[in-house]
């Protein structure tokens, strides 16, 4: 089992966005490394009688794509390591107050009981 452990200033990035491009650098260089990872699905597997060719066939093919390792996939420009956190929710808010100009729930403002 291998573990990561960072520090990052939650006010500047959104740690899910981090957590997910941290996760994603370590599998792509992992497996650039040549270190096969377990996959996520499970495979059954229905032997015929042993001595089939085409069944040493598929072994031979199987044992063939385990030992290259997988290409990188190139980083598509700094819109995929953006790492900021999202306002939306709070810009929508914003936007609404100022329409109706009237307080509400969330506003700071009020005591919370």
């Amino acid at each position: 089992m291998l573990r990561f452990r960072g520090w990052l200033n939650q006010t500047q990035t959104d740690f899910s966005k981090a957590r997910g491009l941290a996760i994603s650098a370590t599998k792509d260089a992992l497996e650039t490394g040549g270190f096969t990872l377990p996959e996520p699905i499970y495979r059954l597997r229905f032997v015929p009688p042993v001595g089939s060719e085409a069944v040493r066939r598929m072994q031979d093919a199987a044992s063939a794509d385990r030992r290259k390792p997988a290409a990188v996939p190139a980083t598509a420009g700094s819109e995929a390591l953006d790492v900021t956190p999202d306002h939306h929710i709070e810009k929508k808010v914003d936007e609404e107050r100022a329409e109706t100009r009237a307080t509400d729930l969330l506003d700071s403002g009020r005591p919370v009981e």
